[in-house]
């Protein structure tokens, strides 16, 4: 569910968050705008592709190397809402940009992030790379949410610490407790007029993108016990 949680950013502790999605080096593809393109044989979301060496998208479950989710509902709470796995997130950010592009003009919602974290890094305008997070935050990936934070706090001709703030609390307010880390993280470090812009630009972003709209989403495992443990009196705290 999305909750807005503007007070525990306020009181909230560090704890485990996601790391920045990182663009590959080397790829010198065009930047220029995503253009839908024709008859494909790129897989559709979900999909397997034998020429991209297994699967495009998704959460799997591998205890052994489990990334950032701590069980298998977890995993599947992260895959649901667009977070890729290790192993499919470094396949993703190791693609030809236009194979990438061409994936997320067929539904892959976290490859439309990564392809949208990439050619920021390019230069590409700052219209384009926003519509393409949005468009996919609307489709309910908190991935996007997550994206458009690290764009701000990393691309150099993006950072705005409270635009990133303000996606990061989205992050959060979408059931994902690692936007509250992160937001409090960047907190620590504003200016009370940058904080209070940052909840101005949260609050305008999320009636802008009817992210209310998916109210009825289950938070992900463990949101609701990190949330309590926040408000919890220090001699109540475990």
């Amino acid at each position: 569910m999305f909750f807005k949680r503007e007070a525990a950013a306020e009181r909230i502790g560090t704890t485990h968050a996601m790391s920045a999605s990182e663009a590959s080096s080397g790829v010198s593809a065009d930047a220029g705008r995503v253009q839908t393109p024709g008859a494909s044989t790129l897989p559709l979301a979900g999909e397997t592709q034998p020429g991209l060496h297994g699967w495009v998208q998704g959460h799997p479950w591998d205890p052994a190397r489990p990334g950032i989710a701590i069980s298998e509902a977890d995993a599947a709470w992260l895959d649901s809402h667009g977070l890729p796995g290790v192993d499919v997130e470094m396949r993703l950010r190791g693609l030809p940009l236009p194979t990438l592009q061409d994936l997320a003009n067929n539904g892959n919602e976290p490859a439309k992030a990564i392809y949208a974290y990439r050619i920021a890094r390019q230069g590409a305008p700052r219209a384009q790379v926003l519509e393409l997070l949005e468009s996919s935050a609307m489709a309910g990936s908190v991935y996007a949410l997550k994206t458009a934070g690290d764009i701000h706090m990393l691309v150099e001709g993006y950072q705005d610490p409270a635009m990133a703030n303000a996606y990061y609390m989205l992050q959060a307010r979408a059931g994902d407790q690692a936007g509250f880390a992160q937001s409090t993280l960047i907190d620590y470090h504003l200016a009370p007029e940058q904080r209070f812009r940052a909840r101005v630009l949260e609050q305008g972003l999320w009636d802008r993108l009817a992210l209310s709209e998916h109210a009825d989403s289950p938070v992900r495992p463990g949101y609701d016990e990190f949330v309590e443990t926040v408000f919890a009196s220090p001699g109540e705290r475990p």
